[in-house]
């Protein structure tokens, strides 16, 4: 089942970066000359991806403005705005309607770049008939993001927010796969993260991983923004 649709989560305050970004929301911040989250859409352009759905917040009316409707760069452009915020599994329920068809869609974080081959975790996705694959990467200091344990299947059997532990792991590279099925699992609130509360419910219900080690960034730190002035070059 061809991935065709995607939603990138662009609705973050980016609040570590004010000091570099006071008046744009977190994923329009420049990176080179160009908004970090132009690299998101010209990644899933690449892929082939041709409809994807912005879910915009803080400051959103910045990112319409310059992605329209999306054919300047090549891709179809819905928007869902949250009016308040509903954290990574609130903002994924607000697209449930119009993902009302049986499809594997993509999902990305907005301040986070992986550059994996998306195909191949497509490929995989269907193969397993998987309700949700996450794109995993080894890190150090893992307590940032989270810790994902997979078996010989790589099936995930264990998925822990911001753990306390320095030794490498795997996390979550801010990029998945699920099947449209995914919205009747979600929990029934408005408001929830999908790596706190959703994700760790799943085990065990065709939810898998696949680990990469391709290019990895996420630019929520004034660290990890500023080191990638330069090495996103290789992107343009």
């Amino acid at each position: 089942m061809k991935v065709s649709k995607a939603i990138v989560l662009a609705g973050g305050l980016g609040t570590r970066l004010k000091a570099h970004i006071p008046n744009c929301p977190k994923p329009m911040v420049s990176v080179d000359g160009m908004p970090f989250l132009e690299y998101l859409i010209f990644q899933l352009h690449r892929t082939g991806v041709a409809e994807i759905l912005l879910s915009i917040g803080y400051m959103g009316d910045q990112i319409v403005e310059y992605f329209g409707n999306g054919s300047s760069f090549g891709v179809s452009i819905d928007y869902i705005e949250e009016k308040t915020p509903k954290g990574t599994g609130g903002a994924l329920r607000l697209a449930e309607p119009l993902l009302t068809e049986d499809i594997n869609f993509l999902l990305m974080n907005g301040d986070t770049f992986f550059d994996i081959d998306i195909l191949k975790l497509e490929e995989f996705h269907s193969a397993k008939k998987a309700l949700a694959t996450l794109a995993l990467l080894k890190k150090k200091a893992p307590q940032r993001y989270g810790s994902v344990v997979v078996n010989e299947s790589n099936e995930i059997i264990s998925f822990a927010e911001k753990v306390g532990t320095s030794a490498d792991s795997l996390i979550y590279g801010g990029i998945s796969i699920f099947n449209s099925e995914i919205f009747s699992y979600l929990p029934q609130k408005e408001e929830f993260s999908l790596e706190r509360d959703f994700f760790p419910a799943i085990i065990g219900n065709r939810f898998y991983g696949l680990p990469f080690d391709d290019y990895f960034i996420d630019i929520g730190t004034p660290e990890d923004y500023l080191s990638a002035q330069e090495e996103f070059r290789r992107f343009k």
